[in-house]
């Protein structure tokens, strides 16, 4: 894991890590509620925004950021960089 984040519920964490995927937990029972696929590299950085939508940003060494949603297994958006994407903030 090289990155984690919990959501503004307290209930829910997201994670990246080396094996390209970005994973939804239930901080509840600790059990893995979603796994996505999509990077080509090591995923650095995770964001959640919205907890009621369900929504998070991931940041990765293949030089792009997506953005998920919990109800679909695709990303919803995909933001090509100029490089790595080792941090994420965001201005709510």
């Amino acid at each position: 894991v090289w990155s984690l984040a919990a959501d503004f519920s307290g209930r829910r964490a997201f994670s990246g890590g080396g094996d390209c995927s970005v994973r939804w937990w239930s901080l509840v029972d600790g059990s893995c509620l979603r796994v996505w696929s999509g990077h080509g590299a090591t995923v650095r950085a995770v964001a959640p925004i919205d907890f009621r939508l369900g929504t998070v940003w991931s940041g990765s060494d293949d030089e792009t950021a997506r953005l998920w949603t919990t109800t679909s297994d695709e990303a919803f958006c995909t933001l090509p960089t100029d490089g790595r994407v080792s941090a994420l903030a965001l201005a709510l």
